[in-house]
């Protein structure tokens, strides 16, 4: 990849700050509207606990940020921060939290190779209405004995990241009005 950040970025603050503020705004907005239980939430902060565990053990450290995140979805449920007037969603409290983590370069390596074979196929197609002597080999274009490289770039990656965490905050914040009777499963 042409990204030249650090191995584990360093804009993760940004997101649990947004987090925390997000999560005092809805603890001083009031009083939760309705009792509910806590004993799900300690299970599933025990859960993400031993996973954490055997992410450390087993060196998997995917394994034990997931487990961050199972951990952020249970402390909304036991501060009950989704039954208050300024409720968040545990889900996508804990899916934001997975972008204090170096989100980008786990997407970029796992989906970058097949975005920049996209993109050069693409290029290839292009070129090829225009000049006749294009050669497509992987990555690698070759025209007029000049050999090109397609590469991700990494605003684009960026950018696209920073409109998900943005739409993930919205998700978070802005919760669909339920009928009276149903009970969503995640939210």
């Amino acid at each position: 990849m042409a990204c030249s950040k650090l191995a584990y970025g360093s804009f993760g603050y940004v997101y649990v700050l947004l987090i925390l503020g997000l999560a005092g705004m809805s603890l001083l907005s009031g009083s939760r509207k309705e009792a509910g239980s806590d004993v799900p939430a300690i299970a599933l902060l025990l859960l993400a606990a031993l996973i954490r565990f055997l992410g450390q053990v087993l060196a998997i450290n995917i394994l034990s940020a997931l487990a961050l995140a199972l951990g952020v979805f249970a402390l909304v449920g036991l501060l009950q921060l989704n039954r208050r007037p300024f409720a968040l969603s545990p889900f996508w409290m804990a899916t934001l939290f997975l972008f204090s983590l170096p989100t980008e370069m786990v997407l970029q390596r796992t989906l970058g190779f097949p975005l920049q074979m996209v993109s050069a196929e693409l290029s290839c197609h292009m070129l090829s209405a225009l000049f006749s002597n294009v050669v497509c080999d992987g990555v690698r274009i070759t025209l007029e004995q000049r050999d090109f490289l397609m590469d991700l770039p990494c605003s684009g990656a960026s950018g696209l990241l920073l409109s998900l965490a943005f739409v993930v905050t919205q998700n978070a914040v802005i919760r669909r009005q339920y009928a009276e009777n149903t009970r969503p499963i995640l939210a």
